[in-house]
């Protein structure tokens, strides 16, 4: 290890640490040989331009028939141990044939479909679902560029792009995710086009796609055709409640009449035609949701008013009319929960003493009205005077103050 590092020095684990990975991050050892066919994972505190990767020094493996490396069932972390560009497409697992496989740069995943060959001295990240474990099989091939670069995208009759997001903050940077239209085959769910995104270790920010809503992460979701519209679902996380910038790209290329919005759950906040850098402020600390909308005008503002029924946020309106003196309404919004939640509300005077419970049931996300005709619990006319209203829903409340006339 150390022999091939020399760039760096003598080992410091406060300058500089190599991990192998195996379903987790371990410490490599002094004495530990840097197998071929396996990549590692180089944290520094700088960059040292002379880093030596002599292959001169490195063991070459044979070339007279495929490299095999062995494979755990989950994430992996592989490279070609040969001294050539190594075609993606002669990769085989016992499983079959090898077509995602990632590599990360600049503290972004490269999606898979851009990727069409190994480097040598380029670490890689292929996933496996059998928990039993596959092995990998390398041959010594040297790849050819195509005369013409393959697209996944069709070319004729049918509008087709991406557009990408990173999202950076003061503690960090993570992307790149793709939102894709124009892709033959594609569908709204899951299928091959969407890939999901690996998740070695926890970052201080992250962003995911959430494909067909699921929990898993992925880095590209990608349809069909555009239609009148599509929306996706990001999953930002953040350890601690800080500015998110987000970078978007692709934006400013969308087919003719086609718009975009951003709607924020939890927030309610609409941002209509998305500039290529916006600043996010979460709610709060952990995870948040965003819709990303591309579509006409009309299916934009659907959506909008959609999400604003679904998603505005705990809300309880004045009274009307105030004063009063035969009967009055109470307007309430209930946010989305993952379940259903207790509504109370309930009318108090001055002291604190109840008067009346309005409303003491389970509801769903939605706007809510409730009257009341100024009596008490046993049906006696209250006098007049100021009364305080209270809207209580799961453990958040909000109070406001009404007058009543007689």
């Amino acid at each position: 290890r150390d022999s091939l590092l020399t760039g760096f020095g003598e080992y410091d684990i406060m300058h500089w640490r190599l991990y192998r990975y195996d379903q987790r991050f371990i410490e490599t050892n002094a004495s530990d040989v840097l197998l071929p066919g396996r990549a590692y994972w180089l944290r520094t505190k700088s960059i040292v331009p002379n880093l030596s990767h002599n292959p001169l020094t490195a063991i070459s493996p044979p070339v007279s028939g495929p490299f095999v490396v062995p494979l755990n069932g989950g994430w992996n972390c592989i490279a070609t141990p040969f001294l050539f560009n190594v075609p993606k497409e002669s990769l085989r697992k016992k499983s079959g044939p090898v077509t995602v496989i990632y590599s990360y740069v600049d503290e972004e995943w490269i999606f898979p479909q851009n990727i069409s060959y190994l480097e040598p001295w380029m670490g890689y990240v292929i996933w496996t679902s059998d928990s039993t474990g596959d092995t990998l099989s390398i041959p010594p091939v040297e790849y050819t560029a195509p005369a013409s670069p393959s697209s996944l995208l069709k070319s004729a009759g049918i509008a087709s792009g991406n557009v990408e997001m990173t999202v950076t903050s003061a503690s960090g940077k993570d992307g790149r995710i793709a939102m894709g239209y124009g892709y033959v085959g594609a569908i709204a769910g899951k299928d091959n086009f969407d890939v999901l995104k690996p998740e070695l270790w926890k970052k201080p920010v992250s962003v995911h796609l959430s494909v067909n809503w699921e929990s898993r992460a992925y880095l590209t979701d990608f349809r069909a055709r555009l239609g009148n519209g599509q929306r996706w679902l990001i999953r930002l996380r953040s350890d601690k409640r800080e500015m998110l910038n987000l970078e978007f790209s692709g934006i400013t290329t969308l087919p003719v009449g086609m718009k975009t919005a951003l709607l924020q759950r939890g927030t309610g906040v609409v941002v209509k035609d998305i500039p290529e850098e916006y600043a996010y402020l979460p709610k709060k600390a952990g995870e948040s949701e965003l819709e990303f909308v591309i579509g006409t005008e009309e299916y934009i503002e659907d959506m909008v008013g959609k999400f604003a029924e679904k998603f505005t946020p705990f809300a309880l309106s004045q009274n009307i009319p105030n004063p009063w003196n035969i009967q009055t309404k109470i307007q309430y919004h209930v946010p989305e929960s993952s379940r259903l939640e207790k509504v109370e509300l309930v009318i108090f005077d001055l002291n604190g003493k109840k008067v009346k419970s309005l409303m003491s049931t389970l509801q769903s996300a939605g706007s809510y009205s409730c009257s009341w005709d100024g009596k008490d619990d046993t049906g006696t006319p209250v006098n007049s005077g100021t009364y305080v209203y209270r809207l209580k829903i799961g453990n958040s409340s909000e109070k406001r103050k009404m007058v009543l006339t007689k």
